[in-house]
């Protein structure tokens, strides 16, 4: 089934619930980084929260979610757009710990302490950027303190990714629920209740629990209605282009250290590990074309 969302109000317009379910675009980003376990389910985690977030752009938006942790992973970052095109990557592909106490991935240590930062380019001079210190580095409960924190709205976060024997992502899926907050305490009590009751997203997913009926879970008695469907995909917009204008950004100065290698410089996109290889005519051609910097 293909990678989806929905967008929906609980309790009389009262609650936003976002749910997806984003399982072949978390596997995507395995095969092009060749992720081990850890950092996969790392990585998938905030694709899966970032692309929940393309739910609240408008046309030409697009929003990051950048992690900076003291743990083995370092850094990850993943970007979305309002069109639900999500992509990332993590410094250290290929890091996979020792399962924690509980027998799980250990994302929190992997991920350690340090900083989440949400960056929206909402299309004015610059663009918004957000931060808060990370609670866990479970990655989840991070972003619902950067909401709270940092956006004033109290928030139900939860991502998950679930790997099988094989090291292949089988299932992801994640939630953001936000009432507002004039919402009756009993209303949150019972969405608090009912979001505790669930396992984990990926769990739901891989029980072969689409979003709509995992809405229907977490509403409980509430009434609910869906009124926007998006799908998801892992998408890159690098091409050529761009990759020599990232090139010709760098320089005159630069690009004459490059020629002077007399060999092909060959460049690769962090987001999507497509690789470019630029010759030297081109590069030749570019410093004939680039002022001095």
């Amino acid at each position: 089934m293909d990678d989806y969302l929905i967008k929906a109000t609980i309790a009389n317009k009262r609650v936003l619930a976002i749910i997806a379910q984003t399982t072949n675009l978390v596997e995507e980003s395995r095969q092009r980084h060749h992720t081990l376990p850890t950092a996969t389910a790392a990585l998938g985690r905030t694709l899966t929260l970032v692309g929940l977030l393309s739910a609240q752009l408008t046309e030409k938006q697009s929003l990051s979610i950048q992690i900076i942790g003291s743990g083995p992973l370092q850094e990850i970052y993943a970007q979305t757009d309002w069109q639900g095109n999500v992509r990332g990557y993590v410094k250290r592909p290929f890091i996979d710990l020792e399962l924690n106490p509980l027998g799980k991935l250990d994302i929190e240590k992997a991920v350690g302490k340090g900083m989440i930062y949400v960056i929206k380019d909402l299309g004015l001079k610059e663009p918004f950027r957000g931060s808060a210190p990370l609670i866990t580095g479970g990655i989840a409960k991070d972003l619902a303190y950067y909401f709270f924190l940092s956006e004033q709205k109290p928030s139900a976060v939860a991502a998950g990714v679930y790997i099988n024997s094989k090291n292949q992502v089988e299932a992801a899926g994640g939630f953001i629920i936000q009432p507002t907050l004039d919402t009756d305490i009993e209303v949150v009590e019972d969405l608090e209740k009912n979001i505790r009751s669930l396992p984990m997203p990926s769990a739901l997913i891989l029980a072969k629990i689409p979003p709509e009926e995992i809405l229907r879970l977490i509403a409980g008695n509430l009434d609910y209605a869906i009124f926007e469907t998006m799908p998801l995909r892992y998408k890159c917009r690098c091409n050529r282009a761009k990759c020599l204008a990232a090139i010709a950004a760098l320089g005159k100065d630069i690009i004459g250290e490059m020629i002077a290698r007399n060999r092909t410089v060959k460049v690769q996109c962090d987001f999507c590990a497509r690789r470019y290889n630029i010759s030297l005519p081109v590069l030749k051609k570019l410093y004939s074309q680039t002022t001095n910097q």
